[in-house]
């Protein structure tokens, strides 16, 4: 293999690295990948002088500037992420940077593409297998870059000289050198800048609350989020088109998947909104040696200990998986009669521990439960709006005719919801004047609240105490820090149901997939 041989497979792999890198976040579709590996395979051979594959540059930067307005459709109707669109742009000029006559510069400018598509997957994930990837990334960069450097300083040599001196002084050797020192320079430089943006960005995402970092990004400004009060029908939906990171979880080990972090619980549903007037009614909860005790400490299923590190929000809710214990590392905390806990720091960047135990009731005991409920019980996660309609009723009844206990009920009208009705962002609404009413009925598509809704009104009118929870799917797990990145993107709400004999909330998820 000669020095252009091996200038080509340097250059071709560190393109090739930066995309490995993007598509191991999972925001690459399974298209666009087969469409770009097959792009990068024909660009290699037609990577040659004089073939009429290979496009101009001018011919390249209209396609480029072409690709603008497309951009924004992409964003606009088939992403719903301008972080997917982006990608989506970065990858195409990549292309048709590939296949162009490329000079120099446009050598470079591939290069700058593949490092800025790497430091963009250092932000979307925490999969181990990034470390491996950074490092090949690394290698290929530093070949490239030398590569790149000899092949071009042959080519200068190779061109027809002017003017003959037969005198060599300092001078002359200062600029013989100049080359080697550049060559050095740049190799340096490329190493810092990868060490010093990916590295922290890939080991330190846990640890942005405290130190120099805590300093650096302004926590004034709270991010959007969930609301204290109340959950609006769509409300989750416009919360998961932020693709910003919510909070950091670290646990000692994965968690099972049907977990949630929840934030808090709604009870009273009016037909469009649900709220929780409970939440007027917090109590502070009293500090003991540094912490607080929120239940009985003996075992009741897996006990799980999370370091949570949550970033500015609008909501004072506390998020945990489980049913908490123990609390640790805050300067408040407050929790209402539905056992929603609170923090007394808002808008601020913080982090707090807690100590939970994961419910492992047999479902056997659960499907014996008698459903005897008080009359507080009755009253708040039975209550039904004012306009229900009573098709919801009847459609509740057919789906759990062949049930005979209340968990088989739930479970029943859960599995409906997830293979009868569609997933979407997209919302469109048919001739009911209901909402839910025109989900369960008409469009049936809708996003999380709308399942968990349709769910919790079907369970009441069945005498199922339930109510709606908010908070955030599980996330991203990297097994090298035991930690989860939680982004608002993965905000969802989902159905508790209440069985007084074992006094115990179970989780439904009626959203599909």
């Amino acid at each position: 293999m000669n020095i252009e041989q091996f200038f080509k497979a340097a250059s071709y792999a560190l393109v090739t690295g930066g995309f490995l890198t993007l598509a191991l976040t999972g925001r690459v579709d399974v298209v666009t990948c087969i469409l770009y590996s097959l792009a990068l395979i024909a660009s290699w051979f037609a990577d040659r002088p004089g073939l009429r594959l290979q496009i101009s540059e001018r011919v390249a930067n209209w396609c480029v500037v072409g690709y603008a307005p497309f951009a924004y459709l992409d964003f606009r109707y088939l992403s719903s992420s301008w972080i997917t669109a982006l990608i989506h742009f970065v990858l195409f000029v990549s292309i048709f940077k590939l296949f162009q006559v490329k000079r120099d510069r446009d050598w470079v400018f591939l290069y700058l593409l593949a490092v800025f598509e790497m430091l963009l997957a250092a932000g979307l994930t925490i999969d181990a297998l990034f470390l491996l990837l950074l490092t090949g990334f690394t290698l290929t960069g530093l070949a490239a870059l030398q590569a790149f450097e000899v092949v071009r300083t042959g080519r200068n040599l190779r061109q027809p000289l002017r003017t003959v001196t037969l005198s060599y002084d300092g001078q002359q050797a200062r600029q013989a050198s100049r080359p080697v020192r550049y060559l050095l320079v740049m190799t340096l430089v490329m190493a810092a800048l990868i060490g010093a943006l990916s590295v922290p960005t890939f080991f330190l995402l846990p640890r942005w609350n405290t130190g120099l970092l805590s300093q650096t990004f302004s926590e004034d400004t709270a991010m959007t989020g969930f609301s204290d009060l109340s959950i609006a029908l769509g409300s989750v939906g416009n919360i998961k088109s932020d693709e910003r990171t919510a909070m950091r979880v670290r646990v000692e080990k994965p968690l099972p998947p049907y977990l949630h972090w929840r934030g808090m619980v709604m009870t009273q549903f009016d037909g469009r909104e649900w709220t929780r007037p409970e939440a007027n009614r917090r109590v502070a909860v009293r500090q003991q040696n540094g912490g607080y005790i929120l239940g009985e400490q003996q075992q009741r299923g897996q006990v799980v200990v999370q370091t949570v590190y949550v970033e500015p929000m609008s909501t004072s809710a506390l998020f945990h998986c489980g049913r908490p214990v123990a609390v640790s590392n805050l300067r408040g905390l407050a929790q209402d009669s539905t056992g929603t806990l609170y923090r007394a720091e808002c808008g601020t960047r913080l982090s707090y521990t807690v100590l939970s135990h994961l419910d492992e009731t047999p479902v056997e005991q659960l499907r014996q439960d008698p459903l005897k409920y008080d009359a507080q019980t009755r009253a708040t996660f039975l209550q039904l709006p004012a306009t229900f309609d009573a098709r919801v009723t009847q459609l509740a009844r057919e789906i759990t005719a062949n049930a005979t206990n209340g968990y088989d009920r739930a479970r029943a009208i859960e599995q409906h919801l997830r293979t009868r009705c569609a997933y979407t962002l997209e919302l469109q609404r048919g001739n009911e004047l209901d909402p839910i009413v025109d989900f369960l009925f008409e469009t049936r598509r809708g996003h999380c609240e709308y399942f968990a809704s349709a769910m919790a009104l079907m369970c009441r009118s069945l005498g199922l105490a339930a109510r709606l929870a908010g908070g955030y799917h599980l996330g991203e797990y990297n097994d090298i820090n035991n930690t989860y990145i939680v982004r608002q993107a993965d905000a969802h709400a989902w159905v508790e149901v209440y069985f007084p004999q074992t006094e115990t909330w179970v989780e439904f998820d009626p959203t599909p997939g």
